[in-house]
């Protein structure tokens, strides 16, 4: 039998799963079930916006580094923000390649890419699961819509039946 997780052990999950080539959605999903007793699914899909989030806004700060310095300079301003988002508990600590600008952005990218499949790949085989968690009652239409722009972004809309 599987122990539940901490909710930090949890995100060290989804840090994991979007490291490999095939993130498997189906693990994060029974463990998100086994750890977290209210609306575990729905959990896991904030939490990996969250990642994204977190992810993009460092990559954001790397692309904005003034342009009046040279290439060193920027690759050591992007080790910077990369030791500040450590160091803040927002990354995981050696999560991101040194020492380059480059190839931090490279990977930023790469696990972006990987949130938005697993967050596509979760809701194509949990939706009902994620209406049930939320209690939705069967007199409203939930619909769920996947933006894969970038980061992906994930849209719950509720509607009503005429009456």
């Amino acid at each position: 039998m599987v122990s539940p997780l901490e909710r930090k052990e949890l995100i060290e999950l989804i840090e994991k799963a979007s490291h490999k080539k095939e993130a498997n959605s189906a693990h994060l999903v029974h463990m998100y079930e086994i750890s977290i007793k209210d609306r575990p699914v729905f959990t896991l899909i904030q939490d990996i916006n969250q990642r994204s989030s977190i992810y993009k806004n460092l990559l954001e700060q790397i692309k904005n580094a003034p342009n009046n310095i040279d290439i060193q300079s920027i690759d050591s301003f992007a080790t910077d923000l990369k030791s500040r988002y450590e160091s803040l508990g927002l990354i995981p600590i050696g999560n991101l390649p040194n020492p380059t600008a480059s190839s931090i952005c490279q990977y930023i990218l790469d696990k972006i890419s990987k949130f938005s499949v697993l967050i596509i790949d979760i809701l194509a085989k949990h939706s009902s699961r994620i209406s049930q968690e939320l209690q939705i009652p069967p007199s409203l239409t939930l619909t769920f819509q996947v933006g894969v722009s970038w980061p992906p972004q994930v849209t719950l809309g509720i509607e009503k039946s005429g009456e």
